[in-house]
């Protein structure tokens, strides 16, 4: 799948956009990529393993009663890693989208910085959260048109929630933390002790958020340029 952002019908006025765009277009569809090739790779691991423990003529003949205890000396190890290495490698897709997400955002606010001389800067916004400093920036201080874009701004932050689960504390999570991942689908959570591991069960969960990226700056750009003609013209 390749994602493209462009408008052949809208022009951009303010003409940087455009290069913002492309760097949208290219930075998504490399991820998109790097993603798809690496759950190819898990697929094919997988099946590699499948098939070794089909082939197992051991195994195929050993009383049923020591089949558990056979499986755990040959192949429980290999099975972990398998599964380790699917979570890792989810883990780092999804904190590269959201790392390139957010920088791509600051770019936008740094374009505006730069062309319009506004009082408040970027650096006199409080808040812990880049994400949302950014946020508040379009809205606040730019006085951009943000009501359209605002129901897929939020899917993305509550997306950054896992993202910083992820981050901070390696996916593990409280009883009390699960409530406020709200209905996301393509998560679960499996019980480790007194903690709870994310685990992001397929590729499409990266791919929707991928979609919703796409989405969100194809709304924004447009809205940017909207705002850069308000002022300018």
């Amino acid at each position: 799948m390749e994602f493209g952002i462009g408008n052949n019908v809208e022009l951009f006025v303010w003409g940087e956009l455009y290069y913002i765009e492309l760097e949208v277009e290219l930075g998504i569809n490399a991820l998109t990529t790097l993603n798809s090739n690496q759950e190819k790779s898990l697929l094919q691991s997988k099946a590699e393993f499948e098939k070794q423990i089909k082939n197992d003529s051991e195994l195929q003949q050993i009383e049923r009663e020591f089949v558990g205890s056979y499986y755990s000396q040959m192949y429980e190890r290999d099975e972990l890693f398998i599964k380790e290495l699917q979570r890792q490698q989810r883990y780092a897709i999804l904190m590269s989208l959201f790392s390139f997400f957010e920088a791509r955002l600051k770019s936008v606010c740094v374009l505006i910085e730069e062309g319009f001389k506004f009082k408040i800067k970027l650096s006199d916004l409080r808040s812990n959260d880049d994400l949302m400093r950014y946020w508040i920036y379009l809205d606040k201080v730019f006085e951009m048109k943000v009501l359209n874009i605002l129901p897929v701004f939020n899917q993305i932050n509550l997306h950054k929630k896992v993202r910083n689960k992820i981050a901070h504390q390696n996916g593990l999570i409280n009883e009390g933390e699960k409530n406020g991942f709200g209905n996301i689908q393509n998560i679960k959570f499996d019980k480790m002790g007194i903690h709870y591991q994310i685990e992001i069960l397929n590729e499409e969960y990266l791919t929707k958020i991928m979609t919703l990226m796409v989405s969100f700056f194809a709304q924004l750009l447009t809205a940017v340029d909207e705002r850069y003609k308000e002022i300018e013209l």
